[in-house]
């Protein structure tokens, strides 16, 4: 079999956590991440399908925004002193809270390790953490609260008290859904707190669900959406997509979310085998990559999704995060965005961002691309749906009677863009510590220590890091 080398980065050994120097090989079966441990042995995860994509993502590499404090010193180096310290390169865009661990589901992939009888953090400890965010960020970040099972905290609606309080009004929720589909007046008050409520939903088999989440649960996934749309939530969908279970079910998954107003957001997690998922074995030896999933949405979707809507988020590493965005049509519909931009023009709106933002200056450089792309004529089919999708999210955002509040302007973005985004988190075998400084998203402890999320899955969370 041939291989090909193609670059040394540093890693960690993913059981000593000793730091390793990892090769980037490419062979028949796709791009490899190799490493060898003196105590632990050698060590090959597949990071990509070929390395000239992940070359390519490069050119969306972030300018760094340097975080303006820092919780702790520089000690034994980095992963190892993350609070976070001063080798930490990219401030965070978004803030999990993990309130409680607790959890009503025992997913063989879980990312952590919870249980039924565990730990809810008190009012005291949340208000810490806000403190936490509001000195390292101020007020008007996206806060994130998981867990284990974020709804089966008693206090629930307390702690997203605290938080608005403090000036923290994005609020979403990641739930597995199973409270909300027995409890309907839960998702009501979701939906009167204005959050936005994330659903496990990793396809339409109950054998999916049996393999990945333990026990059936299609059922249960259904209600749950079911009762969400009926209390008016905003909704996203969240699958995480592992080789040979359901990674084939990525176009019907795509087909729900684009035809359901309601939902907003298709959030995919690439399976990491951290947590309790360190133990699970489907899957591992040809590991589904964000860009297969690429390639599956482009095959899953007759081409209504290509490869190249999708780019990195240029906010973070460019490995870590891609997303593309879909602009409503008004005869009915959604249209890649990038799709009718040119290169520049959407690196102009997407730069230095974590998410688009739907303001004058977007409103600028839609109209001045409606300029051009009459200039050029309507003899392309992507110009002239894209000036008809552009001067629609005009009319609607930016209407001629005067400026929207940001309330109004927030709520008729989401009815005019839906948002698909592929996460890569990594785990001890593809664990990159240049990607982990880079991190744009913070796990807040409740003592107030700030740590790069998948550094905190892979090394922090069970307990001290072995010395490096």
């Amino acid at each position: 079999m041939k291989r090909t080398f193609h670059q040394t980065r540093t890693s960690i050994c993913p059981e000593c956590h000793n730091i390793l120097g990892a090769d980037y090989v490419q062979d028949e079966e796709g791009l490899h991440l190799e490493k060898y441990c003196p105590k632990h042995g050698f060590f090959n995860t597949r990071v990509a399908a070929d390395y000239d994509w992940l070359s390519s993502l490069q050119q969306f590499a972030a300018h760094t925004v340097v975080p303006a404090t820092r919780q702790t010193p520089v000690s034994k180096g980095c992963p190892a002193d993350c609070g976070e310290c001063e080798q930490h390169r990219q401030k965070s865009a978004f803030f999990l809270f993990e309130i409680t661990n607790a959890c009503d589901l025992n997913c063989p992939i879980c990312l952590g390790n919870p249980g039924d009888k565990g730990h809810f953090i008190s009012l005291e400890e949340m208000s810490s953490m806000v403190d936490a965010v509001l000195t390292y960020a101020g007020p008007g970040q996206n806060i994130t609260l998981g867990g284990g099972e974020p709804t089966l905290h008693p206090k629930f609606f307390d702690l997203v008290d605290i938080l608005r309080k403090n000036g923290l009004e994005s609020i979403w929720v990641y739930t597995n859904g199973c409270r909300i589909a027995k409890d309907p007046s839960f998702a009501k008050r979701m939906a009167e707190e204005g959050l936005y409520v994330v659903l496990q939903w990793d396809g339409f088999s109950d054998s999916i669900y049996s393999v990945l989440r333990g026990r059936e649960l299609l059922d249960e996934k259904q209600r749950a959406l079911e009762n969400l749309k009926k209390s008016g939530s905003r909704i996203g969908l969240c699958p995480t997509i592992v080789s040979g279970i359901n990674d084939q079910e990525l176009g019907r998954i795509y087909e729900l979310f684009v035809s359901d107003d309601a939902v907003g957001t298709l959030d995919i997690a690439v399976m990491a085998y951290v947590g309790k998922g360190s133990s699970f074995e489907q899957g591992r030896s040809c590991r589904t990559t964000s860009q297969d999933i690429l390639t599956s949405f482009e095959d899953q979707t007759g081409g209504e999704i290509l490869k190249s809507d999708f780019s990195p988020v240029s906010f973070s590493n460019p490995e870590c995060l891609q997303i593309a965005y879909l602009l409503a049509r008004p005869d009915g519909g959604f249209f890649p965005l990038k799709r009718f931009l040119d290169p520049q023009d959407y690196l102009n709106i997407i730069s230095n961002k974590p998410l688009l933002e739907l303001n004058s200056e977007v409103e600028d450089v839609f109209n001045d691309l409606i300029n051009r792309m009459w200039a050029k004529g309507k003899e392309d089919p992507n110009t002239s749906i894209g000036l008809k999708s552009l001067r629609h999210a005009i009319d609607t955002l930016f209407p001629e009677t005067g400026r929207l509040s940001a309330k109004e302007l927030k709520s008729r973005s989401m009815d005019l863009v839906k948002v698909i985004l592929v996460h890569s988190y990594m785990d001890g075998l593809n664990f990159d510590i240049g990607r982990a400084r880079m991190c744009i998203s913070r796990t807040v402890l409740p003592d107030g220590r700030l740590m790069p999320t998948c550094a905190y899955n892979v090394i922090h969370r069970s307990g001290p890091p072995v010395p490096v």
